[in-house]
């Protein structure tokens, strides 16, 4: 059995926030889902997490920048270097991510996102 981990995630659909939560929670994480960056930069500064899961594109605007969610995660970036990030991207033509930043087509294939955060968290997948 693996350790429960904190995953923050930060998405501007209702219904996806609530899909992944209870995904998330299936599979033994806690999470904690957020629709702005200016909710998920409160929520980095007042707790420790293992990973972030966004949106992409997902606005963005904290203080006098704005953007999305490239310029999010540079900002996440300058606070947690080594955090763990997920984004969820739903542009065509999206083809290196940055380093340390996977990236999951849409629609979403929640096994395939639970095969990643499998992977950053070193969990062994469980025999058929």
């Amino acid at each position: 059995m693996h350790l429960k981990k904190k995953i923050l995630v930060v998405e501007d659909a209702d219904i996806l926030r609530r899909i992944l939560r209870d995904f998330l929670w299936l599979y033994g994480h806690d999470a904690v889902c957020v629709k702005s960056a200016e909710e998920a930069m409160e929520e980095l500064k007042n707790m420790d997490y293992n990973l972030i899961i966004i949106g992409y594109p997902h606005p963005w605007k904290v203080g006098p920048e704005e953007g999305d969610s490239s310029g999010f995660i540079a900002s996440v970036r300058e606070i947690i270097p080594d955090i763990p990030v997920i984004r969820l991207n739903s542009c065509e033509g999206l083809q290196s991510p940055a380093q340390g930043i996977e990236v999951i087509g849409r629609p979403l294939d929640l096994k395939g996102l639970m095969d990643v955060v499998g992977v950053v968290f070193n969990i062994p997948k469980p025999h058929p």
